[in-house]
Parts: structure tokens; sequence; C-alpha cells
């Protein structure tokens, strides 16, 4: 029989000393171990207490408690399955308790996913972001992208309105615009120069406070108010001084009736035109046979005339029609030769531009050369024999 079947039908024998006997099995109760005698001693079979190697032995884990299991007990290539272990709280990180123990963490693991693709230090990349409740300085250019707008919103205690600003849809070029130093005068507004550079500057103010009035440059550039000026009137600069509202200067004069006895025999005979037609700026005298420029009218005038000499025995001669300023010849307005004796011509029609201040006056002078005394000469009258002008400027 072999020592299995032996301890299968034996009676084992409890005493403090070993077997002697081949295929004696006892307890040793001081050893506290149960021995037997094989054919060289004695053997033990298995201790309670002591250390011993099983081999090829199954342990039903069901009947039998396992105890004082370490770390360095696990074979190292023992590959223990995952789903081996005890289950912890479902989809949660594992991170080491105080006591170093395995456990689960509040971190999901969708959680964990928002890292997923980071090649870098996420605390380096956070401390380059600005934060949303604190003070920040911006060490780079910060894009605001696709038409998003900078929002400056009001208290939360007065609500949730703001005012934003943004660019525009299209932008044409790329344009920075540069602060001005400080804040600024009272009523000042920003400007620009045209390229990007930004200023203080006080705004044109307002002046005027009725209809038709206009503003100009007072002095030193102040925006100063000119009185609306009366319907007709045009408006002229005076150099550095105000402007000021003059009329339409404009005038025509004619004959009403003929003149006669205009013999002249070398010399030049006074037109005498005595009947207004047009006259703007109240400049005709009548009892002078005259245009005066007025005060305020000063420019550049154009004049004109034209007269129709008639009468009988009119001489072959040169004949000439002269613009008189302030007593003097100042130019020929026309001139006629007459090859042969007859009895009427026209002369005029050239326009001349004279300058012109308050006061001068200006009259229009017949001229015949030679001896005329045999002749009667008479002008025209109305639209035949006339003086016009206009100021220009």
């Amino acid at each position: 029989m072999d020592v299995k079947s032996q301890l299968l039908h034996a009676q084992i024998e409890q005493r403090g000393s070993s077997p002697t006997k081949k295929s004696e099995i006892v307890y040793h109760t001081t050893d506290n171990e149960i021995q037997y005698c094989d054919n060289v001693g004695a053997k033990a079979v298995v201790t309670k207490t002591g250390t011993q190697t099983l081999t090829n032995k199954t342990i039903d884990a069901d009947s039998n408690t396992i105890t004082n299991i370490e770390n360095a007990d696990i074979k190292a290539g023992a590959a223990i399955a995952l789903n081996k272990l005890a289950a912890t709280t479902a989809s949660r990180a594992l991170v080491s308790d105080g006591s170093g123990v395995i456990t689960p963490a509040t971190t999901t693991s969708t959680e964990i996913g928002y890292v997923n693709g980071v090649t870098s230090a996420i605390q380096t990349q956070i401390d380059g972001k600005a934060g949303l409740t604190s003070s920040n300085n911006f060490t780079d250019h910060q894009l605001i992208d696709n038409g998003k707008e900078i929002r400056f919103h009001e208290t939360d205690a007065n609500g949730s309105h703001y005012i934003a600003v943004k660019a525009p849809a299209s932008v044409t070029a790329t344009a920075t615009l540069t602060l001005p130093d400080g804040d600024g005068d009272s009523g000042q507004v920003l400007s620009t120069d045209g390229s990007g550079v930004m200023s203080w500057i006080s705004p044109l103010v307002n002046p005027m406070d009725a209809a038709g009035q206009i503003i100009y440059g007072g002095a030193s550039g102040a925006a100063t108010k000119l009185a609306a000026g009366t319907a007709g009137r045009i408006l002229q600069t005076n150099n550095t001084s105000a402007p000021t509202w003059v009329g339409d200067v404009s005038f025509n004069m004619h004959r009403g009736t003929a003149q006669t006895g205009v013999n002249p025999n070398d010399s030049f005979v006074k037109i005498t035109f005595n009947t207004s037609v047009i006259d703007t700026a109240t400049g005709i005298d009548t009892t002078n046979n005259r245009y005066v420029v007025q005060s305020g009218h000063n420019g550049n005038y154009i004049f004109s005339s034209t007269i129709f000499i008639a009468g009988t025995n009119v001489l072959a001669n040169k004949y000439g029609l002269a613009l008189y300023k302030n007593g003097s010849f100042a130019c020929y307005l026309g001139s006629y030769v007459f090859s042969s004796a007859g009895n009427s011509f026209t002369i005029g029609g050239s326009s001349v531009i004279v300058a012109a201040v308050a006061t001068d006056y200006f009259e229009v002078f017949f001229y015949g050369a030679g001896n005329n005394s045999g002749s009667t000469l008479s002008t025209g009258a109305t639209t035949t024999t006339f003086f016009s002008g206009f100021r220009i400027r």
C-alpha cells in the first residue's frame, strides 16, 4: 500500500517522537507535523506552521482560505487579467489614495478625453491664454476673427446690454489706428491724418442760428457767422477781411431821344446817355450821363457801347468810340473808317475789361478825325445807341 492509501485509511497516533517503523504514520506533537517512515527514516508529510513547498497540488479556493499573500508570492509572469480584479466605479480614472491604494477618481472618462492629442504641457498652454476674469498682459497681437466683436457690457446690476466694436464685413486694405497720448480736452474729438495716426482736435462749432446764414473763417480761423444776404445778392470775398453780400452789378443805359450836333472836329464829343434801362447797383447817373461804381462793388468790369450815327453830308473820315474813366481816356470801344460821303453808320460793339473801385465813373465819347463842320450828325435812340457793363468779380 502506498503512502497516500495509508494516510486515507490509517488512524494517526499522536506522540512526541518520530515514527521508526516503515509505513508508520504519527502526528508529532512537538514538531507539530504529520510524519511517516520510509526506507530511510522519518519524513514530514505536512506541517501546521512550517514552510513547505507543494508541487503539482491543487488547492480548492472555495473550501480553503489563503492568507498573507504578498507581492513576492505572485509569479512575475502571472499576467492576471484585469477582468479578474474587483470592479470600481464605472467610467472613472484610477488614482492612489492617501494610503497608496488604487481607487476611482472623480474625473470621468469623458473629461480625460479632453486632453487627447495634447502634445505639450497643458499648464504652459493655459498660462499663455488670457483669463476671463482677471487682468492680463498681452505680449503679442490678438486676433478677433471672422467679423467677431469686442463687447463692453454694462454692470450686471443694470442689465445685459453692451457696446461692441468690430471690423466691417469687407476691408479694402489693412489699417492700424494709433491712439493719441492723453484724453484730450473737453469737447474735442478724434481725428485721423489719413495714415492711421489719431489726434484730438476741436470740432467746428456751428455759430449759425437762422436760415440762410453761412460760416467763414474769422480771427485766428475761428468759425464766424455771416448773416443771410437779401435775394439776388452774391458773396464777395475781401482778402483777409469778412466777406460781404453784394448785388449782381450790371447796368444798361441809352439815349431816350436822338442826340443832335454830334460833329467832332478832330476831337471827342461826349454821348449823353439819359435813360436807365437796367441798374442793379444804382450806379447810373443820368444827370451827368455816366456810370458810377458804388461802395462795396469793387472789381473788374466789362464795358461795351454801340452808337448809330445818322445825318446829312457825313464826310469820308475816320471815326472812333472811346471809354473814359474818371474824365480821362481809357481805351477805344470801336472804330470806323467812312470811305465816302454818306448818310449813316454804326460804330462800337467791342468789349473791354477795366478794374474799378468805388466812386470811379465811366463815360462814352465819340471821336471824329479832321474837320466835320460841314456835317450834320446825330445819334440814334434806344437800342441803337447804348452803354452797358457788368462786374465779373
